[in-house]
């Protein structure tokens, strides 16, 4: 959807009413006038429609609902040490333009005097620090962009028929499955006082497959997988049928489950593994330019700027602007151009992702300028009755690695059985998928694998009991054996402070020497009580 014109013109009047208007204080007998200097909105909308099925039947009527949220954002002050700047929210308004406009121009009088009162605590802080609550405004420009309007809003009705057809392949006694399929249509509009009037068009299609039942040994069995789509015509039965098949491979396979020892194993991550491993280990979060200029992250330091990080053949790219993608926008939420970024060239530590203020925190930490390159999000404005931050995320990830380190396929499993051969525990572990965690302080890594099978020195797999994969960052590449085909892309919502976003990453796979396996202690399922048919 697009965000109307009548909502967006409330917004203009109330924005340019109040950036107009100033504080003064008297300070040790000299008056004191602060006033803002830039006013910035985001307004969002969204719909969520909903329809379960269960073995193929709908259970009830499809959920529907509806919201909307506007995030404001003030700078006041001078400038020349930096402003007071307040950033507030609110949550769970109309879309209703005569009722948006009366609630922000109420709340505006204190969004004004808190930045204000910032910009003077800042002030006194800079006597102590120069790391003070101040922050600079950064490069802005007026911009107005309005997002072509797709024909008609997405309808469950579009997809689901495919979805359905395709998932009774999943249908068996011994199993009960659910079906979700939900269409999320939004629209965003960022307005400022610079006269920026910026539209933007926010879709999703999720669908979920659960299967539940036991396996062999009349033990608990869940599997569960996942598909995102950003329009219709990506739903297609190659798609689909290839997640369904996947979860009948699944299903077979946990029938029973293989025990593996604690231990340090050879590992061949698929394409997937390695996106969520370059995603949280390194570009997510690590090199999130907020993490870096405040200090929390002691990794991807700015000293380390043009510096080898990681193995030349390497290449870490993120992308907003390739179409139809996860992560894809054409403007952030402080209504500015997205942009690609090139974050590790040759191994090379080049950039982060910036949002405006982290921008200008590295330009004075490195002395040179820099400027946003369009990272600023956020999943909403609050959840749980918390705001979320806004701050740089990551998008479109893409690892790149120099053809002549790539092998084809099959060269890539040959050297994961002649790695299981020569290692002592005459077996590795074959990873699909996953998900993970990074401490932003020290690069401690954790993968949850979306499937673990343990390879034996003849080829053989068995589908492992859940374990992690754990590793420090600077360490994990010192074990890398070889990079190989296919590339595999993967997606999902990766969370922050600012909530979770949806990303999307691509890379090959990648061969370890070595990594640490955790493995659980025990199997703690017990056996079902009653085990015959109704």
């Amino acid at each position: 959807m697009i965000i109307s014109d009548k909502i967006v013109r409330s917004l203009e009047t109330v924005l340019q009413k109040h950036i107009r208007a100033s504080v003064t204080r008297n300070i040790s007998g000299t008056p004191v006038t602060i006033r803002p200097v830039y006013i910035g909105t985001h307004f969002r909308s969204r719909t969520l429609k909903s329809q379960v099925w269960i073995n193929g039947k709908k259970t009830s009527m499809p959920d529907l609902d509806s919201s909307q949220c506007l995030r404001v954002r003030v700078y006041a002050g001078e400038g020349k040490l930096g402003y007071g700047v307040h950033e507030s929210g609110l949550n769970g308004i109309t879309d209703d333009p005569a009722a948006i406009k009366a609630v922000l121009d109420a709340s505006m009088d204190q969004f004004v005097k808190t930045a204000a009162a910032k910009y003077l605590a800042g002030i006194g802080e800079s006597i102590l620090t120069t790391q003070t609550s101040l922050e600079q405004n950064g490069t802005r420009v007026k911009t107005t962009y309005r997002e072509q309007e797709e024909l008609s809003k997405t309808d469950l009705r579009d997809i689901s028929d495919i979805i359905l057809k395709l998932s009774k392949d999943l249908n068996a006694k011994d199993r009960v499955v659910n079906t979700t399929i939900a269409v999320k249509d939004g629209g965003s509009a960022y307005v400022d006082t610079l006269g920026s009037d910026i539209r933007q068009q926010e879709r999703m299609i999720l669908v979920s497959f659960s299967l539940s039942g036991y396996d062999k040994r009349s033990r608990p069995l869940n599997i569960s997988e996942g598909l995102s789509f950003r329009k219709p015509e990506q739903v297609t039965e190659k798609v689909v049928l290839s997640k369904i098949t996947r979860m009948n491979r699944l299903w077979q396979a946990a029938q029973e489950k293989e025990r593996i020892s604690s231990g340090t194993y050879p590992i061949l991550l698929n394409g997937g593994a390695v996106g969520t491993l370059f995603h949280e280990a390194i570009a997510a979060h690590l090199l999130s330019g907020a993490y870096v200029c405040n200090g929390d992250s002691f990794v991807y330091t700015p000293e380390r700027m043009e510096t080898q990080v990681l193995p030349p053949e390497i290449t870490i790219i993120d992308d907003p602007t390739i179409p139809d993608l996860m992560g894809s926008y054409m403007y952030d939420e402080q209504g500015i151009r997205s942009q690609q970024v090139v974050l590790v060239k040759d191994g090379i530590l080049q950039n982060y992702l910036l949002d405006i203020a982290s921008a200008a925190a590295l330009s004075q930490y490195v002395g040179r300028e820099f400027h946003s390159n369009g990272r600023a999000r956020s999943q909403w404005i609050s959840e749980e009755g918390e705001m979320l931050k806004l701050e740089p995320r990551v998008t479109n990830l893409e690892i790149k690695i120099n053809p002549t380190h790539l092998l084809g396929k099959q060269a890539l499993e040959e050297a994961f059985l002649e790695t299981i051969r020569q290692h002592p525990s005459q077996s590795g572990i074959y990873i699909e998928n996953g998900g993970g965690e990074v401490g932003i302080e020290d690069g401690a890594f954790r993968l949850q694998p979306g499937a673990a099978w343990m390879v034996t020195s003849e080829g053989e797999k068995k589908l492992l009991q859940d374990i992690l994969v754990v590793a420090y960052t600077d360490s994990l590449f010192s074990n890398v054996v070889a990079y190989g085909e296919p590339y595999r892309s993967g997606y999902g919502h990766c969370g922050a402070v600012s909530g979770y976003v949806p990303t999307q990453e691509r890379a090959p796979g990648m061969l370890l020497k070595e990594a640490t396996i955790i493995s659980e202690p025990k199997d703690t399922r017990t056996e079902r009580l009653i085990t015959n048919s109704i």
